[in-house]
């Protein structure tokens, strides 16, 4: 692990929430111009290189996996991010769940935390102005830059 490689941990949460999430969901460390629902999404959300001693101390660095879910009606939609919204035992669906148990998303940062949540809105997609029922969670990890 040396520095602090945005793709790389844009791949690993991808991996995590793919393995651990037990829906069918599309997970996106790119999200492409038209995603399939239900679709968790990964984008920037902020940073700080040098929080701790300068140049070659701590980078912390965060991403926001945004979970859209889309139905015939907006109630169902809703009712679907509810699942992916869950934690805990018994919440085989959580996306929280899947941000939170390995704080190294397989070896790529030194450590994470989800440090914000966005609560469900509804909105229109872009790019292909469907409806949907969106919710995030920010994800800030943190990675000694050398």
């Amino acid at each position: 692990m040396a520095g602090l490689n945005i793709s790389a941990v844009r791949y690993g949460i991808e991996a995590a929430l793919s393995a651990q999430v037990q829906r069918t969901v599309n997970a996106y460390a790119y999200p492409p111009a038209i995603l399939q629902y239900p679709a968790i999404s990964i984008d920037h959300a902020g940073g700080n290189y040098a929080v701790t001693f300068g140049a070659q101390g701590l980078a912390q660095f965060a991403l926001r996996a945004t979970v859209d879910v889309t139905a015939a009606d907006m109630q169902a939609a809703a009712i679907a991010l509810d699942d992916l919204l869950c934690a805990g035992t018994d919440a085989t669906a959580s996306v929280y769940d899947a941000l939170t148990s390995d704080p190294t998303f397989g070896g790529v940062v030194g450590g994470s935390s989800v440090t914000d949540y966005t609560p469900p809105t509804q909105t229109i997609a872009a790019g292909d102005g469907v409806p949907v029922w969106r919710a995030s969670f920010v994800v800030t990890v943190y990675q000694p830059r050398s």
